[in-house]
């Protein structure tokens, strides 16, 4: 009798449905297996390398930890790569989409997964909202806000009594979640390949910034004031406890996992190694970051960017940092657009939610709903 009974039922996990070990290890899917490891890899930097590093670093350094900053993120750095092996052990054992809802079925129950799956779904669909508002605000501030008053003079302002919404439309943050749904639809293969592309370019900058605060910074940058420790080993700690932000996201690869050639062993490679390089580039930015500009004199909302304004001859590294921005807040969050109809895929086809948002087109093998989006 113990023979036949799953490892589910013997954790004694209580559900109304169960997926069995069996089932959940199985590589059959009506989704199209494409995607490489470097497509898995891109997918995790994406996600993860954004506003965390842009301008999470500016608040870690100037109000936490000064230029100790880099031990604070190698202190995130080293706690994520242990949760990330977590991740890996369970995306090898059950290489289906769906990340820490699937993991949470097969573990829990229905029920505990399906408080995680909405809690997911909100999360991603928040977050979503979030960038779009960063890479809105961040081209309108480099347009001098020529765009919010246009729109606000032409299109006029919602009521000031619903103060829960932003009183100007914003047209950029619609355009950039259209335009990133539209890459979509041309299937997992190809918006993960645009996305690969688009990261490289974003890794790009942002390692070309960081060299050239190390060109036009200085060493005293580090020495002043109360040194390279101004806030002692408290502030390494608390600033951690903020960087940790920075690394949220790589458990999304997870997400792709049906969708991948070989997931048990190209997702935990992937998943190793987005871990792994992100830590490296946070580390050596926040330290070239500080060594640019007195840590008490960086601007949160744009370090960089500010940073660099303030030395001649650095216009070209100014653009580089402000681009690379623009591509952190916008442009590769097609990963967070990419996880939302995979997570609704899984609900479906588990029962939790309309089994309509798991039918897949069976010509180009993409889910039906994403079609539409």
């Amino acid at each position: 009798m113990v023979r036949d009974r799953s490892w589910i039922e013997l954790l004694g996990a209580k559900a109304i449905r169960r997926k069995s070990l069996t089932e959940a290890q199985s590589l059959d899917t009506p989704l199209n297996r494409c995607l490489s490891v470097w497509h898995l890899t891109f997918f995790g930097v994406a996600h993860m390398a954004g506003a965390g590093i842009y301008v999470l670093s500016g608040t870690v350094i100037k109000e936490y930890a000064g230029p100790a900053a880099s031990l604070s993120f190698t202190l995130c750095a080293i706690a994520s790569l242990f949760t990330g092996m977590c991740y890996v052990e369970f995306a090898s054992l059950v290489p289906k989409a769906g990340s820490s809802y699937t993991y949470t079925y097969c573990v829990l129950g229905e029920l505990p997964a399906f408080i995680v799956g909405w809690t997911m779904l909100l999360d991603y669909i928040l977050s979503m909202a979030t960038v779009a508002k960063a890479f809105s605000g961040t081209v309108d501030s480099l347009s001098k806000q020529k765009i919010s008053n246009f729109v606000s003079a032409n299109l006029g302002t919602l009521p000031k009594a619903w103060s829960i919404f932003d009183e100007t439309w914003d047209l950029l943050a619609v355009g950039l979640i259209l335009v990133l749904a539209l890459l979509l639809i041309g299937g997992a293969k190809f918006s993960m390949s645009v996305n690969a592309g688009l990261s490289t370019a974003q890794l790009l900058c942002l390692l070309t910034a960081t060299v050239a605060c190390f060109v036009y910074g200085s060493l005293d940058n580090w020495t002043a004031g109360s040194g390279f420790f101004p806030f002692g080993g408290v502030g390494v700690v608390e600033g951690a406890s903020i960087a940790m932000f920075a690394f949220s996201g790589f458990e999304s690869v997870g997400s792709a996992a049906e969708e991948c050639s070989n997931p048990k062993r190209d997702l935990p490679r992937a998943l190793l190694a987005s871990l792994s390089a992100v830590s490296v580039v946070y580390v050596v930015a926040c330290l070239g970051l500080s060594f640019l500009q007195p840590y008490w004199k960086l601007n949160v909302a744009a370090p960089f960017v500010v940073a660099f304004s303030g030395h001649p001859g650095a216009k070209w590294a100014e653009v580089t940092a402000a681009v690379g921005t623009l591509l952190a807040t916008g442009a590769t969050k097609v990963t967070g657009l990419f996880v939302v109809p995979r997570l609704m895929y899984a609900l479906a086809s588990d029962g939790v939610i309309f089994g309509a948002f798991a039918n897949v087109n069976e010509r180009v093998q993409v889910r039906e709903m994403e079609r539409l989006e």
